[in-house]
């Protein structure tokens, strides 16, 4: 654990008291260093380009105090400052990144919580060097001297991440990767053992989750751009392959197929893409896209050893292309 001095005395966090965000950020400003100013949240993931609410919170740590992340020459600082009782000082803990991010794309990146399921709650904060860099999770608890950061090996690293907080248990830190391939397309799991977070070997049900999101995002009947849609059945059909779960896998496609079918489930894409880039129309774009499924099909088909099945897709999508000219 990460250990940090801290002059407040024997502080509790035992109840976290959210105010007005500009009544909350005015108090906060007034214990900015000099040349510092106070970090603010990006409204979703993103880089940090639409700042929504400043990063401060008013919580109760045995004493009044208000938490912070400030940003002073690049860099960025969690602040805690008692503003109540005798005497105490401020303490100061240089976060990693260069910018706050959101917790899980909806939640500041400046949390108080109990995620230790001590009845005391842990300071969370969430930081990034940018949207494609992921992001970075510390938690930071209160003793009588000092500030501990409970993770084992700081911080956690990821690019989303999620609380799973069961009344009456410490709350289970699920972090997830890019989900852009399958190398990506991972989840880690960090839970308490002794006085620290660590990852545990329980992963499994947070990796069905997310999948069978992806999936249902790949099949859904909203409009959805051809290779967006395409992207993400090929996608699912890669962790199903990855399972042997071959009849999961041609199901997806077949249904993303007739979706492809009906022009009124398919958007015109805003940007063009390097696919069909000489034909950028709506009409180009699904019959691509359908040979695409069909070539993803034929994948799926031969890591199942059914060669035959194989290239039957390989001349569907050769066919579709050949009827262009």
């Amino acid at each position: 654990m990460t250990r940090h001095s801290f002059g407040i005395g024997v502080l509790a966090l035992a109840l976290q008291t959210i105010l007005g965000a500009n009544t909350v950020a005015d108090e906060a400003s007034r214990h900015l260093p000099a040349g510092a100013v106070l970090a603010s949240v990006p409204k979703r993931g993103g880089d940090g380009s639409e700042p929504s609410e400043p990063a401060a919170i008013s919580a109760w740590l045995g004493r009044q105090v208000i938490a912070l992340v400030y940003r002073q020459s690049g860099n960025l600082t969690l602040r805690v400052v008692p503003t109540n009782g005798p005497g105490g000082s401020a303490i100061d803990v240089a976060l990693p990144g260069n910018f706050l991010a959101n917790f899980d794309g909806s939640t500041g990146g400046l949390l108080a919580r109990d995620v230790l399921g001590s009845g005391s709650n842990q300071i969370v904060v969430v930081s990034s060097d940018g949207a494609s860099a992921g992001s970075y999770l510390n938690v930071f608890a209160l003793d009588d001297r000092s500030v501990v950061n409970v993770v084992h090996d700081p911080p956690i690293a990821g690019y989303g991440f999620e609380l799973d907080c069961r009344r009456g248990s410490p709350c289970k830190i699920i972090s997830y990767g890019k989900w852009v391939d399958h190398g990506s397309s991972t989840v880690d799991v960090y839970e308490k053992v002794g006085n620290s977070i660590v990852e545990t070997d329980s992963a499994g049900e947070y990796y069905d989750k997310k999948l069978a999101a992806l999936a249902d995002s790949a099949v859904s009947g909203d409009g959805l751009p051809v290779f967006r849609r395409v992207k993400l059945a090929d996608q699912v059909a890669v962790e199903y392959v990855a399972q042997y779960r071959f009849e999961s896998a041609i199901d997806v496609c077949n249904k993303v197929l007739a979706l492809l079918g009906d022009p009124s489930k398919s958007v015109p894409r805003s940007v063009r893409s390097t696919i069909s880039a000489q034909d950028p129309t709506l009409e180009s774009d699904i019959r691509e896209g359908t040979a695409l499924v069909h070539e993803i099909m034929a994948r799926i088909y031969s890591a199942e050893n059914a060669p035959d099945e194989a290239a039957k897709q390989l001349s569907l999508a050769q066919a579709i292309r050949l009827a262009k000219e």
